[in-house]
């Protein structure tokens, strides 16, 4: 409150959090369950039951955050009616304008959504490569995606346990501010830093692998460009992973802790679920082939098992 005592403006940029929230949330659901229902007609392959994975994993992450931003609002109607338009909420808010007994509220959905996001964000990947297999016949890029699919579980698996088990207790991550000394944590800002880097590493691999496999397929060239441009999706999500990571820097530095973690939620967010919407990439050709034929139809594929290979060879 000294803050507000020198006459400084409080500042909330919360609303945005939930606008970006619920717009690429709903993309990314649309697209999946259009991919759903193409796979009911077509059939159902494996990275189909993993997109279904990633999708409920992202839908959680949704959840959390936005039961973040208005656990402030919904608790405090309740328990202080009178000042009900006085109420802000948590993530994007100057931490001095927050009650002291809220405080936790941010650091808590920031510790929950780092081991979901890393958990989707693995499987987003392993849907790719399940996707490489499928469509790429050359040798080296299957070898490539099965070393990257097993890159894919035991990185989840070795830094979601280190996520999890940080600091000592556990609950520590959230209470240090208010306890200091009394729990330790290994450096937390080096462990994300370093998640989001193998990250963006694996992104360009798996982004860069098969780039000289696909003038040898058997397609027109705008099949190719067709899948040029699933491609260019995969190179803005790993855009947004650096501009991720580059928040994530950022927030290492605040000391202003609920207000640093709004880039953060974003660009996580926006992330995971472009990364869902490169997935169903495919799913939605084949949507739009079959709702406007006039406007896809091409001369070479036909609708009948495209999704087993979803730009046909042949």
């Amino acid at each position: 409150m000294t803050q507000m005592a020198y006459g400084v403006r409080p500042r909330d940029r919360s609303r945005l959090n939930l606008v970006v929230t619920a717009v690429f949330l709903a993309l990314a659901s649309f697209l999946s369950i259009i991919r759903v229902c193409v796979r009911f007609t077509t059939g159902f392959v494996v990275d189909d039951y993993i997109i279904l994975i990633v999708m409920v994993g992202a839908t959680a992450v949704s959840i959390i955050d936005l039961a973040c931003e208005w656990f402030i609002f919904l608790i405090s109607a309740g328990q202080h009616i009178i000042h009900f338009a006085a109420i802000h909420l948590a993530v994007g808010r100057d931490i001095w304008t927050i009650p002291p007994r809220q405080i936790d509220d941010p650091l808590k959905f920031f510790y929950t959504s780092e081991l979901i996001y890393i958990a989707v964000q693995q499987l987003t990947k392993f849907a790719v490569l399940a996707f490489y297999v499928r469509l790429f016949p050359q040798q080296y890029v299957q070898r490539g995606a099965y070393a990257l699919m097993a890159l894919c579980v035991l990185y989840p698996l070795a830094f979601e346990s280190v996520t999890a088990l940080q600091c000592t207790p556990v609950s520590y991550f959230w209470r240090k501010w208010r306890s200091p000394g009394k729990g330790w944590c290994i450096n937390v800002n080096a462990t994300v830093w370093a998640g989001a880097a193998i990250n963006i590493t694996l992104d360009i691999v798996i982004l860069v692998m098969p780039l000289p496999a696909i003038k040898n397929l058997a397609m027109t060239k705008k099949q190719k460009l067709q899948i040029l441009s699933m491609f260019g999706v995969g190179a803005f999500v790993t855009i947004v992973s650096i501009l991720r990571l580059q928040s994530l820097v950022s927030f290492g530095r605040q000391q202003n802790l609920s207000w640093g973690l709004l880039p953060v939620t974003i660009w996580s967010l926006i992330e995971l679920d472009v990364s869902i919407i490169c997935v169903c990439m495919p799913a939605m050709r084949v949507f739009l082939r079959r709702t406007w034929p006039l406007v896809l139809r091409s001369t070479t594929c036909c609708s009948q098992g495209i999704m087993a290979q979803p730009w046909s060879t042949t």
